[in-house]
């Protein structure tokens, strides 16, 4: 079972790339031909975040994972609220400029992509640590 475990460090950096990479490709007359694929981009660098977070939490708190859960899918909730709203307001701040709003949002994320890079233990499985 240990050799199945992965690199959370770079399952969780990598996610976070796939989902701020879509904002880092700006071209202004092919966006629309190429939005298909960077949203499919964005949604496996997503999918993977979420689930990665959701084992993180469970794997260092498990008496408390449901409470730490809840933490979790709100601090989801919350952002898929307030989101577009802040996009909007970034958005019109930029006066209308499309490219440096995503630029900006690719620079909020990027300082977190480090963090996890850097912060993040190798594994999370002990067994997998002991064998390294």
């Amino acid at each position: 079972m240990s050799k199945l475990s992965c690199n959370i460090r770079f399952t969780f950096s990598f996610s976070i790339f796939l989902y701020v990479s879509h904002r880092l490709i700006w071209i202004s007359k092919t966006f629309a031909g190429i939005a298909f694929v960077l949203r499919a981009f964005q949604g496996i660098g997503d999918a993977s975040l979420s689930i990665a977070g959701y084992s993180i939490v469970t794997l260092l708190y498990p008496e408390k994972k449901m409470i730490y859960l809840g933490f979790c899918s709100t601090a989801r909730g919350l952002g898929c609220m307030l989101g577009p709203v802040v996009g909007q307001v970034i958005y019109t701040g930029t006066k209308y400029d499309f490219g440096l709003t995503f630029y900006i949002f690719a620079g909020i994320l990027a300082p977190f992509m480090l963090l996890a890079l850097f912060m993040l233990p190798r594994s999370l499985n002990k067994k997998a640590n002991h064998q390294e």
